[in-house]
């Protein structure tokens, strides 16, 4: 939901949707005060650059936010024959 494309470096997606989430902070703050408030990444390999970055900047945003990044890199399902 970053309206970048599929391929864009993780690093620009994750600014890109802080971007859409940061003018929402009362009300993120307010649902993190009642529910469970989270982002997840799914991403496999092969559709992209398997590496990704996210800077101190960035992590501030989130934690700003009331989000903390968690991270777990997950292998590729294995497809049958």
């Amino acid at each position: 939901a970053s309206s970048l494309p599929f391929d864009a470096p993780f690093r620009d997606h994750c600014a890109a949707l802080l971007a859409q989430l940061e003018p929402q902070a009362p009300q993120l703050r307010r649902l993190l005060g009642r529910c469970r408030v989270g982002i997840a990444c799914g991403r496999y390999f092969h559709t992209s650059e398997p590496g990704f970055f996210i800077d101190e900047a960035l992590i501030a945003r989130f934690r700003a936010l009331g989000l903390e990044p968690r991270f777990d890199q997950l292998p590729e399902p294995l497809l049958p024959d």
